[in-house]
């Protein structure tokens, strides 16, 4: 197992601290019916002490909620839903411990809703003593740069509302290391760096830029790699205190990203 060097930001921050992380599953970490792989992810995440769980790829079919609600389990965490994706069964998931935030609402955008490919989970929360916040999760477009912008392009009606939104991004981010010289013509289209922009005009700060922490997310064996997973935030006064990547190429294709925002 390899991790980044959590590089805290030299900001003070004295309110409530909420760890929050996303991992791509790679076919819900389940092998032909096995799903071992999937219980090592989940003991790496509850040893995190989560206040949020975000997944993707939790392509778990009839097992899905049953799956879910032992995963919920394990982490102590009080609400779960599973965000059913519009294609390829790559559902989304999002989990939380209700203890900093109480849930209020679900505002799932799902069923072919444009401009999202996969969807967007969305759920609201309030945190005592300081008001609302949206936790969301997603997964753009795999191959399709014009529906990534659009996708971005949506950060704008996100930002209406104080949110921490985390997923795969299937592209770079700005300022990635990203070697253009390893991806090859099928792949360049990942290194398009614009719906990263995007969301940063929208008002969405990279934790892990923030945190000057660029490890890269995809690309564990060696080629074409990039920071495709991330957690954004738009919240005014916020720091980005911790943040890790924890790269487990045994486990899935992509890396788990993990960041505490001390609000």
């Amino acid at each position: 197992m390899t991790s980044s060097q959590p590089r805290p930001q030299t900001h003070p921050a004295s309110g409530p601290r909420l760890r929050i992380g996303y991992w791509n599953l790679r076919e819900g970490g389940v092998d032909h019916g096995d799903d071992g792989r999937l219980r090592r992810m989940v003991n790496l995440l509850a040893a995190e002490r989560l206040d949020v769980a975000l997944l993707g790829e939790a392509r778990w079919a009839d097992h899905g909620d049953r799956r879910l609600h032992a995963i919920a389990h394990q982490m102590s965490m009080t609400f779960r839903r599973r965000i059913p994706s519009n294609y390829y069964r790559c559902d989304m998931a999002i989990l939380i411990r209700e203890d900093q935030l109480q849930v209020v609402e679900e505002r799932h955008e799902i069923g072919h809703v444009k401009p999202w490919f996969h969807g967007l989970g969305r759920v609201e929360t309030h945190v005592p003593g300081r008001g609302r916040l949206d936790i969301a999760v997603t997964h753009l477009a795999p191959s399709m740069p014009h529906t990534r912008l659009q996708e971005a392009e949506a950060f704008a009606l996100l930002a209406k509302a104080p949110m921490i939104v985390a997923g795969d991004f299937n592209a770079a981010a700005v300022s990635d290391p990203a070697d253009p010289s390893e991806f090859g013509p099928d792949k360049e289209h990942k290194l398009d760096d614009r719906p990263a922009r995007i969301i940063a005009v929208a008002g969405f700060t990279d934790a892990g830029a923030a945190a000057q922490d660029l490890t890269l997310t995809v690309g564990l064996n060696g080629r074409n790699g990039y920071r495709c997973d991330r957690i954004h935030h738009n919240l005014p006064g916020a720091h980005i205190t911790d943040h890790t990547v924890i790269t487990r190429p045994d486990l899935s294709d992509h890396a788990a990203v993990i960041a505490e925002i001390t609000l």
